[in-house]
Formats: C-alpha cells, sequence, structure tokens
C-alpha cells in the first residue's frame, strides 16, 4: 500500500492514526470523526495536499508544520488553541479551523494563497493579520469576539463573508466589497447599514439582531434575494418596493412594523415572515402568487379578509414547476376567529367541531392537500383533530396549546418526523406508537402519566414530556439523543443506564435521589436535575464531555468531584449547602457560573477563569470581590445581598452588567466611576440619598435604584442612553424629570411623592417610546388621563393606588386627518396589561373596549357590576377580588382564562364558570357560595382556593386531578372522601371544619404541606405514607397519639398546639427521637401541659420554637439550640434565662407572664430585634435600659411565689405527720385486737375446766 495517494478512515472509533506514518505517497487523507489526539505519525507525509483531521480530540497540532504542500486543511472541531505551526504552509488555498478554542491568528499574515478561510466559533478578539489575504473569497468568522472589521476593507475578492455573532456595532470598512454576493452580520450590535449602499452585487443579506432602525441602505441591491432583519427595531420598510424583480425571500420578525404596503410589490415573495410585529391590515398580501412558507403570527390582524379569495392552496404553475404550499402559520392574532377564510368557506374553527360526515364535504383544500408537508395550528382552541385525518404525507405537524385529548385521527401520517402536541388535555398516547419515522415528539404539559407507546418509535432522538404525571422512565426509547422529563413524579431513573447516546437531559423538578444511573452517559454534554433531593453527585465526576450543568436547589455540600468536568461552560449550584468552591479553579472553559444562596465567603477559586462572562454569587457572605478584578471577560456580575466591601470593586471597568442589591453596608458609589461600560445597574435596597456619581455612566442604559431615600434625579440628565428606570419607593419630588425620561421604554415611580403631571406632560417625546409605564401610588390628574391614551406603544400600565374613580380617559379616540379624510382609531391598541387595583372605582364600563387585554387588575375597588368585561375574551388573567360583586355571568365567555381572582366578594353562585376550561388558578376565597358542582369540567386547575364560604360538600373536586394546591379552610365540611384521587397534590388546607376522619388522605404521597387544623380528629395514623410531608398542622383537635410521625423524614415544620398529648407520652414513647428531628426547623407545642422540655435535645435545627402556655420550669436545654432565630415562651413557670445568652443567632424573644426576676445575663436591647418580658414590649435601642414592673409587683410576685412553696411544703409537713398518726392508731388497734383474742380464749377454756 506505499503508492496509495488516497485514503479515507473517517466516522471510525480511532484513537491514533498510527500506520499512516509509512503512506509516503499519501496525497489526500481523511480521518475525520473519531476520537484521535495525537498526530505524531502524520509529520512525514510530506507529499499531502488535502488533509481532513476534523471531529477529533486534538489539542496540538504542531506536528503539521513540515507539511507546507497541504493546499486544504481542515481541523475543525478540536480542541486546539495554537496554531503556529501554519506559519509556513504558504501553499494552502483552503483552511477551515471553526470549532476550537484559537485565540490568535497572526500566523495565518503570510498565507496570502487562502481562497476560503473558516476560523468560526473561537475565542478571537483581532483579526488584524488578514489584511494581506487579498485572494479570499469565502470568509467566515462569525461566533468570536470581534468588535473591530477593519482589516477587512482591502479584501476586494470576497463574495461570502460570515460575521455574525460577534461584538461589531460598525460595518463601513465593508462599503468598498463591491462584488460580495452574501454577507451575513446578524448578532452584532450594528445600528446602521447605510454603508452597505455600493454593494450591488449582494444576493443574500442577513442583519437580524442587532439595533437597526432602518433599512437605508439596500435601495441599490438589484440583486438581492434573501433579506432577513429579524429582530431588531425596523419601523418602516419603504425600501422594499425597489426589489419587486428578484427578492424571494423575507423575514422581518419581531420588529415594530405596523404597515406592510410596500410588501405589495414584491410579487415573487415566495417565503415572507412578518410575526410578532404590530401589523393590523394585511391587504398587500392579497395579490400574492408565489408564497410557499407565511408566518404572520403574533400580529393585530383584525380582518382576514385580504385572504378570502385566495389561492394559496391550490396548485400552480411556476416555470414549469407545480408548487404547493408547506408551511403557513397565523397564530395568535387579534381576532377571535380562526385566522383563515379560503374559497369564501365558513370559519375554520368549525369544521374542528364538526361531526366526520361532515368533514370532508366542507373542508378547506390546505387541509385536504396530500402534498402538504408542514402544518402548524398552534394556540387556535381546536378540540378535534379528525379533520387532519387526510394529511397523509406530513412531515412536520404543530397543533400545540389547543384542548385535544384524542390523537387517534393522526395514526395515519406514517411519514411524520416531528410532532408537536405540547399544552394539551391528552391522557392516551397509545396511537403514537403508528408513528414510526418519528424523530422529534413534543408532549409537554398535558396529563399523561404512562408513556408505553413510546418504545416502539426507535428512529426518536428528541422527546419532551415535561410537565406530565410520569414516574417511569423505563421505557424510553434507546436512540434517544435529548429528553425533557422535567416537572414530573420520576423517583428512579435505573433505565437511563442502558442509554449510551444521551446528549441532552433534563430532570428538574422531581423527586430523584440518586444519580448514579448517569455513570455510563459519557457523551452528555447538558444535564439539568435541579429542584431534586440530591446530595451525592459523586458519579458526575465520569460526564468529562459535560458543558452545561445545572444541579440547583439540591441539598449538596460538596462539588469537589467536578474537577475532571474540564468542558464545562455553564455550572449552576445555586441554593445548596456549599461552603467551599475550590473545584472550580479547573474548571477553565466556565462561561456561567452560579453559586447564588449558598454559604460562601471565599471567591479566590474563581480569579483564574479568564472565560467567565457572567458570575452570579448573590446570598453569600464573602467581603471581598478582588478575585472578580482578574476576569477580563466578564460582562455580567451579580453581588447582592453581600457583606461586600466596596474598595474591591474598584477596578471591574470591564463589566456591563451589575447587581449590588442590599449589600448590607452604606454603599459609596464613588467606586463605579469606572465603569464607564456599564449598561445595566441595580443598586436598590441601599439606603442610598445621594447617586450624582451615576452621571458619569453615560452608557446606562437600565437603572434600577428603587428602594433607597433618594431626592433628587436631576443629576442623571446626562444619561442620554436611560431607556429602562426603576425609581421605585424612594423620596423623590416632582424637579427634574422632563430630560431623563425622553426615551424611557420603561418607567416605574411607584411610592414616591412625585406630581405625574409634571413628569408626564412635560416630556414630549416618551409617548412614541414608552412600552411600560408604571405610576401605581400616585395622584393622577386629570393632564395626566388625557395623555396616558397617547402612549402609541404601551404594553403595560399600572394605575394601582391612584385615586382613580373612573376609567373613561383609557378609550378615547384620536381623530386623524389623511388625504383629507378624517378617520378615528382607539388609543392603547397596544395595551395587553392593566392595573387598576387599590382605586376607588364603581363602574369600569369604559373597559369593554380594550379588547385585547391579556391581563386586568381591577381588585380593591368598590366595583359591583362586572357585565362590562363580558368582551374581554383574550383575558387570560383576572383579579377582581375585594370588591362588591355578587353576580358573574360576564365571565362565562372568556374561555382564554387562565387565571382568575374574585376573593373576598358576594359571589352565592359559579354556574357561569363552568366553560372556563383552561383556567390553572381559581379562587373564589371569602365568598357565600355552598355550590361548587360547575368546577368539575375544570380539569387543567392547578391551584383553586374555596376557603372561607358555606360549603359542605365537595364530590365535584374528585376529577380535578391536575390539583397541585388545594385551600378548602373555613367551610362547613364534614367529609373528604372525594379527595383521594387527587394524587397529585402537594398543599392541602382543610382546617376549620368539622372533618373527624382523615383515612382518604393515605394516597396523597406527594403532599409537601398539610393543615388539618381546627377540627374533630382523634387519629392521624393514616399520615405515615407520606413521606414527602414537610409542614404539618394538626393543633385543636383530639389527637393523644403521634406514632403515625415517625416515618415523616422530610418533615421541616410541625404545629402540635392544644391536643390531647401528654408529656409522659412524649418521653415513654420517643416520638421525637424516632422522627427525623434533623430536618424539623419550625416547632410548635403551645398548650399542650408540658413541663418537661429535654426531649429538644433532639431538634438540632431548629429556627423556630414556640411554647407558650405550658407548665415549663426549665429551659437549660435550649442551650443546645443553636439556630434557633424565634422563642416564645409566654405564660409558663421558668425562673431564670441564663440558657438564652449563648443563643447568638436569636432574633425574637417572648417570654413574658413568667416569674423570671433577672435579666441582667443577657444584653436584651443588643442581642434581639424584638423581644416582650412581663407584658411590656421594649423596642431596640443602643443605650436603652431595662425598665421592670415596680418594686412592689415585683415583691409581690416573689413574695406570693414563696408563699405558695411555704404552704406547699406546709400541707405536705402536715399530710405526713397525719399519715404516720393514723399509721401508728392502726398498729395499736391491731395489738390490742390480738390481746383481746387471746383473752377470750383464755376465758373459754377457764369456763371448760371449771364446768369439768
Amino acid at each position: 500500500m506505499n503508492s496509495l495517494y488516497e485514503l479515507d478512515i473517517g466516522q471510525n472509533d480511532l484513537i491514533n492514526s498510527d500506520g499512516v506514518q509509512n503512506l509516503v505517497c499519501l496525497q489526500r487523507l481523511y480521518l475525520d470523526g473519531n476520537q484521535i489526539s495525537n498526530i505524531e505519525s502524520l509529520a512525514n507525509l510530506m507529499g499531502l495536499k488535502e488533509l481532513d483531521i476534523s471531529e477529533n480530540q486534538i489539542t496540538n497540532i504542531d506536528k503539521l508544520a513540515k507539511l507546507v504542500s497541504l493546499r486544504q486543511l481542515n481541523a475543525s472541531r478540536n480542541e486546539i488553541s495554537k496554531i503556529e505551526s501554519l506559519a509556513n504552509m504558504v501553499n494552502l488555498q483552503q483552511l477551515n479551523i471553526s470549532y476550537n478554542k484559537v485565540s490568535s491568528i497572526d500566523s495565518l499574515a503570510n498565507l496570502v494563497d487562502l481562497q476560503l478561510l473558516d476560523i468560526s466559533d473561537n475565542k478571537i478578539t483581532n483579526i488584524d493579520k488578514l489584511t494581506n489575504l487579498l485572494d479570499l473569497q469565502q470568509l467566515d468568522i462569525s461566533a468570536n469576539k470581534i468588535q473591530f472589521i477593519e482589516s477587512l476593507a482591502k479584501l476586494f475578492n470576497l463574495r461570502q463573508l460570515n460575521a455574525s455573532g460577534n461584538e461589531i456595532s460598525s460595518i463601513e470598512s465593508l462599503e468598498n466589497l463591491v462584488i460580495l454576493q452574501y454577507l451575513n452580520a446578524s448578532g452584532n450590535e450594528i445600528s446602521s447599514i447605510e454603508s452597505l449602499e455600493n454593494l450591488g452585487d449582494l444576493q443574500q443579506l442577513n442583519i437580524s439582531n442587532n439595533l437597526i432602525n432602518s433599512l437605508k441602505g439596500i435601495e441599490n441591491m438589484k440583486h438581492l434575494t434573501h433579506l432577513c432583519a429579524n429582530y431588531n427595531q425596523i419601523r418602516n420598510i419603504s425600501v422594499l418596493e425597489n426589489k419587486k424583480k428578484n427578492l424571494i425571500h423575507l423575514e422581518l420578525r419581531q420588529n415594530k412594523i405596523m404597515n406592510i404596503d410596500s410588501i405589495q410589490f414584491l410579487t415573487h415573495l415566495e417565503v415572507v415572515d412578518l410575526s410578532n410585529n404590530l401589523i393590523m391590515n394585511i391587504q398587500p398580501l392579497s395579490q400574492f402568487q408565489n408564497i410557499t412558507d407565511c408566518n404572520l403570527s403574533y400580529n393585530m390582524i383584525q380582518s382576514f379578509e385580504a385572504l378570502k379569495n385566495h389561492n394559496f392552496y391550490n396548485r400552480y404553475k411556476v416555470e414549469g414547476q407545480k408548487k404547493h404550499i408547506k408551511n403557513f402559520q397565523l397564530l395568535t392574532n387579534n381576532s377571535e376567529l380562526f385566522p383563515i377564510q379560503l374559497q369564501n368557506q365558513q370559519e375554520i374553527q368549525e369544521y374542528f367541531k364538526m361531526d366526520s360526515d361532515y368533514i370532508s364535504q366542507n373542508t378547506p383544500k390546505i387541509l385536504i392537500n396530500n402534498n402538504l408537508q408542514e402544518l402548524c395550528l398552534s394556540n387556535l382552541n381546536i378540540n378535534n383533530t379528525q379533520v387532519l385525518r387526510g394529511l397523509i404525507n406530513l412531515q412536520y405537524l404543530n397543533i400545540s396549546t389547543n384542548y385535544i385529548s384524542d390523537i387517534s385521527p393522526l395514526a395515519r401520517m406514517k411519514k411524520l418526523q416531528r410532532l408537536d402536541l405540547t399544552n394539551n388535555c391528552i391522557q392516551n398516547i397509545l396511537d403514537i406508537q403508528e408513528l414510526s419515522q418519528l424523530t422529534q415528539l413534543y408532549l409537554s404539559q398535558n396529563y399523561i402519566d404512562n408513556i408505553q407507546p413510546i418504545r416502539k418509535l426507535n428512529k426518536l432522538e428528541i422527546l419532551h414530556i415535561e410537565n406530565n404525571q410520569i414516574q417511569n422512565l423505563s421505557v424510553i426509547p434507546f436512540n434517544i439523543k435529548v429528553l425533557n422529563a422535567s416537572k414530573n413524579q420520576i423517583k428512579d431513573i435505573k433505565c437511563l443506564s442502558q442509554i449510551n447516546n444521551l446528549v441532552v437531559i433534563k430532570l428538574s423538578h422531581n423527586q430523584i435521589y440518586d444519580i448514579a444511573p448517569l455513570l455510563k452517559s459519557v457523551k452528555m454534554q447538558e444535564l439539568e436535575i435541579s429542584n431534586n433531593n440530591i446530595s451525592n453527585i459523586t458519579h458526575i465526576s465520569n460526564l468529562t464531555a459535560l458543558r452545561c450543568l445545572n444541579l440547583s436547589h439540591n441539598m449538596i455540600c460538596d462539588i469537589q468531584v467536578m474537577q475532571n468536568l474540564k468542558n464545562l461552560q455553564r455550572l449552576n449550584v445555586a441554593n445548596n449547602k456549599l461552603q467551599n468552591i475550590s473545584v472550580v479553579q479547573y474548571l477553565i472553559e466556565l462561561q456561567f457560573l452560579d453559586v447564588s444562596f449558598n454559604q460562601i465567603s471565599d471567591l479566590s477559586p474563581i480569579s483564574g477563569l479568564n472565560n467567565l462572562i457572567e458570575l452570579i454569587v448573590e446570598g453569600n457572605s464573602f467581603k471581598s470581590a478582588e478575585p472578580v478584578q482578574q476576569l477580563k471577560q466578564l460582562s455580567r456580575l451579580c453581588c447582592s445581598r453581600n457583606p461586600i466591601q466596596m474598595e474591591s470593586l474598584y477596578n471591574i471597568k470591564h463589566i456591563v452588567q451589575l447587581q449590588l442589591r442590599n449589600v448590607y453596608k452604606i454603599l459609596d458609589l464613588n467606586y463605579l466611576i469606572i465603569l464607564t461600560n456599564i449598561q445595566a445597574l441595580d443598586i436598590g435596597e441601599n439606603n442610598l440619598e445621594d447617586v450624582t456619581m451615576l452621571k458619569e455612566l453615560t452608557n446606562l442604559e437600565q437603572l434600577n435604584i428603587s428602594d433607597n431615600i433618594i431626592k433628587d434625579l436631576n443629576c442623571l440628565s446626562t444619561l442620554t442612553n436611560l431607556v429602562w428606570l426603576d425609581a421605585s419607593n424612594n423620596l423623590l419630588e416632582d424637579q427634574g424629570f422632563h430630560d431623563i425620561i425622553d426615551n424611557l421604554n420603561y418607567l416605574k415611580l411607584t411610592g414616591n411623592k412625585i406630581n405625574m403631571q409634571h413628569v408626564i406632560t412635560s416630556n414630549v417625546h416618551i409617548k412614541t417610546s414608552l412600552c411600560e409605564l408604571d405610576l401605581s401610588g400616585s395622584k393622577i390628574l386629570n393632564k395626566v388621563k388625557k395623555m396616558i391614551p397617547k402612549f402609541t406603544n404601551l404594553f403595560s400600565l399600572n394605575l394601582s393606588g391612584c385615586q382613580i374613580n373612573n376609567v373613561d380617559f383609557l378609550t378615547n379616540y384620536t381623530e386623524y386627518h389623511i388625504n383629507d379624510k378624517i378617520t378615528y382609531q382607539q388609543n392603547l391598541l397596544t395595551l395587553q396589561m392593566l392595573i387598576l387595583s387599590k382605586n376607588n372605582l364603581y363602574n369600569i364600563d369604559a373597559l369593554a373596549n380594550l379588547t385585547q387585554l391579556q391581563h386586568l387588575d381591577i381588585s380593591e375597588n368598590n366595583i359591583s357590576n362586572s357585565e362590562s368585561l363580558a368582551k374581554l375574551v383574550s383575558l387570560r388573567q383576572l383579579n377582581a377580588s375585594r370588591n362588591e360583586i355578587s353576580k358573574i355571568e360576564s365571565l362565562a365567555n372568556m374561555v382564554n382564562l387562565q387565571q382568575l381572582n374574585i376573593s373576598y366578594n358576594k359571589v352565592s353562585s359559579i354556574d357561569s364558570l363552568a366553560n372556563l376550561v383552561d383556567l390553572q388558578l381559581l379562587d373564589i376565597s371569602d365568598n357565600k357560595i355552598t355550590n361548587i358542582d360547575k368546577l368539575t369540567n375544570l380539569l387543567d386547575l392547578q391551584q383553586l382556593d374555596i376557603s372561607a364560604n358555606k360549603i359542605q360538600f365537595i364530590e365535584s373536586l374528585a376529577k380535578l386531578v391536575s390539583l397541585r394546591q388545594l385551600n378548602a379552610s373555613r367551610n362547613e365540611i364534614s367529609s373528604i372522601e372525594s379527595l383521594t384521587k387527587l394524587v397529585n397534590l402537594q398543599h392541602l388546607k382543610i382546617q376549620g371544619n368539622q372533618i373527624p376522619n382523615i383515612d382518604s388522605l393515605a394516597n396523597l404521597v406527594d403532599l409537601q404541606l398539610l393543615d388539618i387544623s381546627d377540627n374533630k380528629i382523634t387519629n392521624i395514623d393514616k399520615l405515615t405514607n407520606l413521606v414527602d410531608l414537610q409542614q404539618l398542622d394538626i393543633k385543636r383537635n383530639k389527637i393523644s397519639k403521634l406514632e403515625s410521625l415517625k416515618k415523616l423524614v422530610s418533615l421541616q415544620e410541625i404545629n402540635l398546639n392544644n391536643n390531647l398529648i401528654e408529656n409522659q407520652y412524649l418521653f415513654s414513647n420517643q416520638i421525637f427521637a424516632k422522627i427525623s428531628y434533623q430536618k424539623i426547623s419550625n416547632l410548635s407545642l403551645c398548650d399542650s401541659k408540658l413541663k418537661n422540655i429535654d426531649f429538644l435535645k433532639y431538634f438540632k435545627n431548629l429556627q423556630i420554637l414556640l411554647l407558650n402556655d405550658n407548665k415549663i420550669c426549665d429551659i437549660d436545654v435550649l442551650e443546645h439550640l443553636q439556630g434557633l432565630k424565634i422563642l416564645r415562651l409566654n405564660n409558663n413557670c421558668i425562673l431564670e434565662v441564663n440558657s438564652i445568652q449563648n443563643l447568638r443567632k436569636l432574633k425574637e424573644f417572648e417570654i413574658k407572664m413568667n416569674y423570671i426576676q433577672d435579666f441582667t445575663s443577657i444584653n436584651l436591647h443588643k442581642k434581639f430585634e424584638k423581644y416582650i418580658i412581663n407584658d411590656q414590649r421594649i423596642p431596640k435601642q443602643n443605650d436603652y435600659n431595662i425598665y421592670y414592673k415596680s418594686k412592689i409587683v415585683k415583691q409581690q410576685i416573689q413574695k406570693r411565689y414563696f408563699e405558695e412553696q411555704r404552704n406547699i411544703n406546709f400541707r405536705n409537713q402536715q399530710i405526713t405527720i397525719k399519715y404516720k398518726l393514723q399509721q401508728n392508731i392502726v398498729k395499736a388497734l391491731s395489738n390490742l385486737n390480738y390481746e383481746l383474742s387471746l383473752l377470750q380464749m383464755f376465758c373459754q377454756h377457764y369456763q371448760e375446766n371449771v364446768a369439768q
């Protein structure tokens, strides 16, 4: 084989290249897709012209230095950081080193023959050395950290340039690249494209995800066929009129476009995406004949008449080819109708309600088009899929967010590859097993508890089943690469040990303890397993391919085993029990790190994480942030809620976003003056008075200074880039606002002393820019009311607590003069969230016109009539609590409601809620309701509050199996058997009823909170299965035995007040010694006749202890409870408190109504934030002397105590004397009786002798 000149051994499992060194004639060698780390054997292959070593594990390419004959080299997707060995390869024409760790490309300066260069997905910041590569035709520099591209100005031969995903703000250097045909500049910070006006040969342009507000610059691009400008700030697209000949692909998603008249000239368009804009009129689309892919979702379209006679769905000829539509989307517009009216047929929504006999005759052609490959019908209130049964060629189907329960019609779609059934009402997925070609399946947010049919889907690679009722994963196909099973009831994941292809797995919000089964998942790149019960992560050390790891909200104390996870880029271990994070010093690839809410005091291990971009260390105990100063790539930092020293932040000038909320000390802003690049700053809750220094931070775009004591913001007038401001809860007054808020999109001024008339009416420019306005807590005057409706882009408006007595000003119409015609347009068309709580409203009729509202809060008013709400059918959240409402028939048509609160009203009937099947949260508490039968259809309910009514029977709740929280307290309920099947319940409150028996709760094993207080319960034995129970309240019942608590290993809070539990029972059975006392943090045993509390020695983690109204004398045992924060010992027999002095964490202390004479052993006024002794509350003051009651009272108490003791002793002595006397008398009488009996016997013998 020595004469071999081409060898392809790619896509194998080779771990080295040994053996090829003797093939000296090789000219082309392909080693891609293996596991090779060493390439020394290639050093002598001098004749190589093409070499592909991509997708391996190579870190060093120095051995390639002698291969100077190479014309093409592909070394992409390795671990290469240095490329100096390429400097002498002057014959290279094509070079690909993408997806590596290269930071410098200086060694490429002499490779002047290069025609194709791909250096994407590296760590490159400087490309100045490319200036000599004049022969370059294709260049990819995407996904780096490049800011400046002036070095490209002379590359006149460039035809294709990809500069996406960088930090570029100016593209003026591209103005002379006149033969450029393809340009991708998406994902940068570009604000203008006018410099591109000379690029007349450009055919494809992608400028998505930038800061562009105008398309000016594309006028001369006569050959442009593809334009993508998604996610910008574009309003005007009139320049498109000149693109009528060639433009076939147009994407303008997520902009601010209202008018699309200019599109009518683009008659050759095949693909158009105008979703997420402000479009109301789509008449310009009426003449299009070539469209194959159209997306108008998430706009404000009121009418679809423009599509009425459209032939989108008929076959037609284009350049001799028959075409048909493949994808059409018009989701979630501002219309109640299904947004397609075709061939003069009825509303399509009717077809989904028809009987199957009529479907074939009346179905629109779109739904019987056998050529249809992609169909999206998301969020359209569909409950029947029979109409889709003829689409047998579909490859992609999205019918998510509907009311579908039966999916049997989908069984005929044998070609389906992607199926999205997210957020429906599906319980049975048996028919899924027929779809053998599925590669992607989305079943999230349904009611599925059995996924057995998935076992047969052998091609399945992506499976989403989160937020269901699944317990068993054993049927997951072995080919799965991506699995999301979060928010289920999974405890055991042993079955995953057999699946070796897993790349992404998400199992958050389950009940998992053991992650050992993941040991073999060595290909895994992303693991999310937060909010579980994990304490041991030893087996994670084997998952060396991990890039993203989320272990937050668990019980982890040690993460040292992560030392081998060298590829980690994102790590979240927040809300655990960590004290040491020294292991992160080895994780040098980290870009994101969250260690918030742990017990960390030292940040020094992070000092070497040079790739770190975002760091969250909130809620710890460190004082110095000096290690952060060395992280030059860090742009986002959160240090809130730490006792941080401000001087340690002085040299972090590279930071772009900074949070310093509540840092426990007076914040010295002078240390922030160096942060000239900062764009977002949060310094709330710091008692700041003066923020003058902030005027130097001219790049600020977002500023949160809430919850301080600031009086004046005049100093911020220089912050011209500011678009987001939260200055709530300060001491601000009227002056000094008009220069500050000209460009604001968001403004919150709640809790100040501001006259909003001055703020709003003095700022003309704010009317067009403001999207969110929070005026809560301010008095709104008439002049301000006239201004508010003119905010044309207002999305959210908060007028809570503004002393408003009517809302007529919200629905005024504006008069427009267009072409000598007068038209009227309703104001606030963009408003979706409106908060009017805590006002003086009686009448809300004017709200009837705000039909686009999705969130409305009218709570805490004086409203008695809700009929005007009937037209607000788009509402998803409604809060009408604390009013005077008695009738709610107007809610019957609000079928989109997901959250409803009508608590604290006068409602007696809830029959009108029967059709609100989308409800997930319902609060009808504190009304006059007696019957809840109509709730039986609300199967989506997850939270239900029916407390404080007059309800006796709750059988209608039996089918609400999705319920996770139920509050049925303070009613007249005597039986709870109907709760037996509500196995998903996590929180249950049934206190204050007439319930004698709780046996039916035995199956509710997911319960975490249970309140059965104030009932007639005598036995709690059936609670023994509730091993997840964390909070238990059984006060004021008739319970005497607690054996069932022994197995409740998760208990953290217990309230046993006022039962029949005896002190002797607690000790004789050692109840508290056997339950999991280590976890209990809150214990209440008030009014329990306790005398001895020595059993508390087991409760080492107690934080709250309530022992009021007992007979306790000795509290020495409390000195062992070092975690105590709240202690109440009122009304006992305690004489001294010396044991309290060492409880350093104690904040609140109550011990009134005892016999304590001396408190000098503990320094009360320094030690506690709140304390009560001898019926007198004493506030905390540094120099406050403790005053007791008068000496007379003290002496009386003391005298009474000793007199009682003396009387007791005297009585005891008298009893003893009397007892001894009685004993002596009894003994004397006994002796006397004995002597008398002897005398009687003697007399008897004497008489007998005399007679003889």
